[in-house]
């Protein structure tokens, strides 16, 4: 049997012919790849995104399925493909096309190519066949999502249910992971991934209290949310040069803007007032989630001022008030 990829005619290659001699981990085959355009040159290998048709599918009654074709010619590279390969059959059944790409099969064997001075190359080769799953997210940080935040819900329900229902943990989690389709977050390239036990105790609800790591001891799942920043309510609030307040110990606005001026070096940058309207917004978290940071003492108080120049005003009110005599 025989499988080929076949260049739109604005790539200056000729077609790579493969002869398969292992298609052990197929769901159907043979297949023929074509209209092959260059998503991603690796180096040690080359990612296309390609039409794929069934060979048996004679009278062309099945839509070709539009896929992704990891390509490698390098030996490590397609023993990393044959594990990743065998991953997909082994525990993601269940989720293909759920937030995990379908994995159509791998197939390897020999293959020929010209070059555009017509020299032949000819060498063993592996091509991992998935399906096409968006667009990659091209950020370069997790907390970014915080400007979509129900693509972010959505993609951390999956990784909850890929780590506590399936027992998968990626292995190597990045953004560059995380496809975009139509709103809908898929996880790809598993071939690092290896099953372990998520240990949890607590429940993964956003607005929560950022939760112990005994209570939470999976480290990518831990090492994920905590990558999202608002995804816990905050425990202290982090001010210019590393000065920091408890949130559980605050109780207004001007107690956090008055740790200012316990520092060393002022940040020129800022006026006194952009520092109250960061203490301000640091303050209304705090207000607004009174009960979460004092389970104890639930009673919430009052906001109190957050207008810079109330403040002022009472400050130098402060100052003129006649001193107590004893």
């Amino acid at each position: 049997m025989s499988s080929s990829i076949t260049f739109q005619e604005d790539e200056p290659y000729t077609p790579i012919t493969l002869s398969i001699w292992d298609d052990k981990y197929a769901i159907r085959a043979p297949i023929v790849l074509e209209d092959a355009t260059i998503l991603e040159n690796r180096g040690s290998g080359i990612i296309y995104k390609a039409k794929m048709k069934y060979v048996d599918d004679a009278a062309g009654q099945a839509a070709p399925e539009t896929t992704i074709v990891k390509f490698s010619s390098n030996h490590d590279r397609m023993m990393r493909m044959e594990d990743e390969a065998r991953f997909y059959v082994d525990h993601l059944r269940t989720t293909y096309g759920n937030g995990v790409p379908t994995f159509y099969g791998l197939y390897k064997g020999d293959y020929s190519r010209k070059d555009r001075r017509g020299n032949l190359y000819t060498g063993k080769c592996a091509c991992l066949v998935l399906q096409y799953c968006g667009k990659p997210l091209r950020i370069a940080l997790f907390k970014q999502l915080e400007n979509d935040r129900p693509f972010r819900h959505k993609l951390v329900k999956l990784i909850e249910r890929l780590h506590i229902e399936l027992g998968v943990s990626h292995g190597d989690f990045y953004t560059s992971d995380v496809l975009n389709m139509d709103g809908k977050p898929f996880i790809v390239d598993f071939s690092d991934a290896w099953i372990h036990k998520c240990d949890i105790e607590v429940a993964i609800e956003e607005g929560e209290m950022r939760p112990r790591p005994s209570l939470l001891a999976c480290k990518e799942l831990r090492g994920f949310l905590n990558s999202l920043h608002t995804w816990w309510l905050p425990d202290h609030t982090v001010w210019h040069r590393g000065l920091f307040v408890e949130n559980d110990d605050v109780y207004s606005a001007a107690e956090i803007f008055e740790q200012r001026s316990r520092k060393i070096h002022e940040d020129r940058a800022w006026t006194d007032e952009d520092f109250w309207n960061e203490a301000v917004v640091a303050w209304k978290t705090i207000h607004s989630h009174w009960a979460k940071y004092h389970p104890e003492n639930p009673t919430i108080p009052d906001l109190g001022i957050t207008d810079y120049q109330e403040y002022l005003a009472q400050k130098e009110q402060g100052k003129s008030a006649p001193a107590e005599t004893g």
